[in-house]
């Protein structure tokens, strides 16, 4: 037995309302409505949590970076003649947070002497990658995987590129 009113004619794909004690399909004894609003209410409880852990990984991401900013924000900052952080540096660097997927590990990140930015994921003695980004679109890269290593540049502007999305999940594969 289908139950409809008129608001459910008038309003399509709004579930049907159903009178007290009307038991659905499924023999659960929730009514649609019930049953359409727990899964309303459980989607916006997944969003919310997925929400959560985008806006967790940025914040930690921000962090990292914030703190290395500080720590280099004067010439000299290590005492053997280190420049300044470059403020080119600082907004590659957060296209490159925004760029990271969520999931990737949270990379230790700090000021290079010559004023650019370093994200460094490390998960073994020989496994390490790290990612150095300057006041250019180009990025360099450096990774050592066990007995296999890499290094070179490429551009960045918005999208993190593959071979670097790649190195970085090296770091953390099992061999």
């Amino acid at each position: 037995m289908t139950y409809t009113n008129s608001f459910s004619a008038q309003h399509p794909g709004v579930p049907p309302t159903t009178p007290i004690g009307y038991t659905n399909h499924d023999n659960t004894g929730v009514s649609n409505d019930a049953g359409y609003l727990r899964n309303r209410i459980d989607n916006v409880a997944e969003s919310n949590a997925m929400t959560y852990l985008r806006l967790k990984h940025e914040i930690d991401l921000l962090s990292g970076l914030l703190d290395a900013i500080l720590a280099a924000r004067h010439d000299d900052w290590d005492s053997y003649g280190a420049e300044p952080v470059i403020p080119e540096a600082i907004g590659n660097a957060l296209k490159f947070i925004k760029a990271l997927p969520l999931g990737v590990p949270i990379p230790a990140i700090a000021t290079e002497p010559d004023g650019e930015i370093a994200f460094d994921w490390q998960s073994a003695v020989d496994r390490m990658f790290s990612v150095s980004v300057g006041a250019s679109q180009k990025i360099s890269y450096s990774g050592l995987f066990g007995d296999d290593d890499t290094h070179g540049s490429t551009f960045f502007v918005s999208t993190l590129p593959k071979t670097v999305l790649r190195a970085i999940e090296k770091v953390y594969a099992a061999d």
